[in-house]
């Protein structure tokens, strides 16, 4: 497993548009360090590739505590239905292959002391 680590960067206006490295792998987990980041800040990960985006997380109102996030996807049936876990569906880890994108608003101001760390089984 490996660490993707990316500093959450904002302007004045507290938004910002972050890239990680490039990724193959499947996610396993990501942690949130706020540092000063503001309370409402809100925070949309995808991850992207040769135009597709797929949605892995997001945060709203994310707050200033340190956390930890596990998102996964839906499994699908053989027709490409998304199975519920009601319906014999079960969570997978989230494959992801390009790089990730971050998206950050109403982080409350200029900060540069938060990070994302992106857990990958490659």
């Amino acid at each position: 497993m490996r660490r993707i680590i990316v500093p959450l960067v904002t302007d004045t206006s507290g938004a910002g548009t972050l890239y990680s490295e490039a990724v193959y792998g499947e996610l396993y987990a990501v942690k949130y360090k706020p540092g000063s980041l503001a309370t409402g800040t809100d925070i949309t990960i995808t991850c992207e590739d040769d135009g597709a985006s797929k949605p892995v997380l997001t945060l709203t109102d994310a707050g200033t505590s340190a956390l930890w996030k596990y998102p996964r996807d839906l499994v699908h049936d053989t027709s490409g239905t998304a199975l519920t876990g009601t319906s014999g569906g079960d969570r997978a880890e989230i494959i992801c292959h390009g790089r990730f994108k971050i998206v950050i608003a109403q982080g409350g101001g200029a900060t540069s002391d938060g990070l994302l760390t992106f857990h990958i089984e490659d």
